[in-house]
């Protein structure tokens, strides 16, 4: 085990090196709950992130953009917009989003502890996912660099997917209560597909190969 930013979760379930290649050939699963995850709601969010993030490129609805320091921009709705930020930077953000929202139209909500959060990467995740939601994951508007509010299994779900370079990454977000049910309905879904889960060194190394 490993802790980051005040969260505990696996280090490795096997070699790093093992792990990763497993993810090439098939498919893998991590827990990112420690992700931060703060949702921006109201009619003037293109206004508030400009002036949260001046530099940034604010995606259109289904869209995600990746910001220079580690987050991403995922635009649920018009007037709805998931940011998820590394755990080390969670803090700061959630700070600088009260100060910005003062006298804005937009408010925000802290996610992070609410939301348990899965990273479901590699060649066979497709076909994984696509075995527990309606959503045609085939089509562009779920191709790398898109989110979409969705089902997983029955249970309401977020679904972000920014790719690590050549391997496809979809990440998963449910309610808290239903973190165990996710991971369980993933990895039956994934057992004839090469699932293997995998810990947060293969996913600093995904990230790094990207």
């Amino acid at each position: 085990m490993t802790s980051e930013a005040g969260w505990q979760r696996p280090a490795h379930y096997a070699a790093a090196q093992e792990e990763q290649a497993a993810v090439r050939a098939g498919a893998g699963l991590c827990d990112i709950t420690p992700v931060g995850k703060l949702l921006l709601q109201g009619a003037s969010i293109d206004a508030s992130l400009r002036a949260l993030l001046p530099d940034v490129e604010v995606p259109a609805p289904g869209g995600v953009t990746r910001h220079q320091d580690g987050h991403l921009l995922c635009r649920l709705a018009v007037d709805q917009l998931l940011l998820l930020t590394p755990p080390d930077a969670t803090d700061d953000m959630r700070a600088t989003m009260a100060f910005t929202q003062q006298d804005s139209c937009a408010h925000f909500v802290d996610m992070t502890s609410g939301l348990t959060g899965l990273c479901l990467a590699g060649p066979s995740g497709q076909d994984i996912l696509a075995k527990l939601t309606d959503l045609d994951l085939s089509l562009p508007a779920t191709s790398d660099m898109t989110c979409a509010q969705t089902s997983l299994s029955g249970a309401q779900a977020m679904l972000v997917r920014a790719d690590f370079g050549d391997i496809p990454c979809y990440r998963i977000f449910v309610s808290r209560d239903l973190g165990k049910f996710a991971w369980d309905v993933l990895t039956e879904a994934g057992s004839s597909e090469g699932l293997t889960p995998f810990g947060v060194d293969t996913l600093r190394l995904l990230r790094e190969s990207a």
